[in-house]
């Protein structure tokens, strides 16, 4: 009978454990390294979505993580990400932007350009301002209701002038309504575009909160632009 090497089994087990524990270890490192690539890739594509800017046609929307900017051939201007417009009630010449909190209308921007608002559109407040360069810069805010009058309880508006600016004063009523007026003058403002070409801008801004401030025009007209 032929003998058994004992030695020489243990010896060929001993070498194939070695390779199955190289081979065990190189599949963890590989595992890793495969794990640690995609997480890379992963948040790469997280911090490059939260961070992109991305242009919708129309009036030219450009959306970022955190605010909107609004472009159309006559203005610009930038709002938070609640803003956005209402394509089936705007026109060439009226452009209307609103703030959704859920299904409730929060906040309204209407800006007439090179057309006059209806005559039955009145306002609470005036936002006065003054342009240079193209950019509205705020005299005075919206504190205060135009209506100053003792005969302001009755319900029809009025023409008044009111921190420096003519405009139709809703003497009644008690909406947050804001035109934006230009110091000295009503609140048709002419203002010269890029191109040489003068245009007119009327800008009505609603409040419809419970509790109504000048938050959000404040902000709108400290970017609002002419193009």
């Amino acid at each position: 009978m032929a003998p058994y090497h004992h030695h020489v089994s243990t010896h060929h087990r001993t070498k194939r454990a070695k390779k199955v524990r190289k081979l065990s270890f190189f599949l963890v490192v590989l595992t890793f390294l495969f794990v640690g690539v995609v997480s890379f890739d992963w948040i790469a594509t997280k911090l490059r979505s939260s961070t992109s800017v991305v242009s919708v046609e129309s009036n030219a929307t450009v959306q970022s993580s955190t605010i909107n900017i609004f472009r159309t051939p006559f203005f610009q201007f930038q709002a938070d990400d609640s803003w956005s417009e209402v394509p089936e009630v705007s026109t060439e010449t009226k452009f209307v932007y609103k703030s959704l909190n859920g299904p409730l209308v929060e906040h309204q921007l209407t800006v007439f350009v090179n057309e006059k608002a209806p005559a039955k559109f009145a306002a609470t407040r005036v936002f006065t301002t003054e342009l240079d360069k193209g950019l509205f810069k705020k005299v005075s805010g919206t504190e205060k209701h135009c209506n100053t009058d003792e005969e302001g309880l009755k319900n029809e508006p009025k023409v008044v002038t009111f921190n420096q600016v003519t405009f139709n004063c809703d003497l009644g009523s008690n909406i947050f309504r804001v035109f934006v007026g230009i110091i000295g003058g009503t609140n048709e403002i002419a203002a010269t575009r890029q191109n040489g070409e003068t245009a007119t801008y009327t800008i009505i801004y609603d409040d419809l909160t419970f509790l109504p401030s000048a938050n959000q025009i404040n902000s709108i007209m400290s970017t609002f632009q002419i193009r």
